[in-house]
């Protein structure tokens, strides 16, 4: 859709730039209040695992499962957390192989696993070190959809 949408329709994604925007619209008064419709269907907000919500046309991850989670969802987890002041980092997971996104601002980093042994695991360390989640009690700060 143009970036004047008709009234009563929302984006249901921004991608992050300098991606072009997705045409991911819906009506708002249709899908549970929240914009984000695909084929039809209705997609519930995405929990970041750390109180935010973010909203896409993605169905919802399976902790656990790899296969049902991208890096453009840990992006948009991480924009949705945005730590004070913090910068979007990306990298790969030695233990578990898995990929994260995170964010940090020096002091804190979140890190969002997608891949490998960790998908859908995020961890929160306030030691100014970037840590990649686990997948057992004590290795992950929670989990995220």
């Amino acid at each position: 859709m143009s970036a004047t949408r008709p009234t009563g329709w929302g984006n249901c994604s921004t991608p992050l730039a300098p991606a072009a925007d997705d045409g991911c619209e819906s009506n708002l008064t249709t899908c549970y209040g929240t914009p984000c419709c695909t084929a039809g269907q209705c997609a519930d907000p995405h929990p970041d695992g750390l109180g935010q919500n973010y909203d896409d046309c993605d169905a919802l991850g399976t902790v656990g499962t790899a296969s049902t989670y991208t890096q453009n969802m840990a992006q948009e987890a991480a924009t949705a957390y945005a730590l004070a002041g913090g910068t979007i980092i990306s990298g790969t997971c030695n233990s578990g192989g898995g990929l994260v996104m995170g964010t940090s601002n020096g002091s804190t980093c979140a890190t969002w696993c997608y891949a490998g042994n960790c998908p859908g695991y995020v961890y929160v360390s306030n030691n100014g070190t970037c840590y990649c989640p686990g997948t057992s009690t004590g290795e992950y700060t929670a989990t995220w959809k």
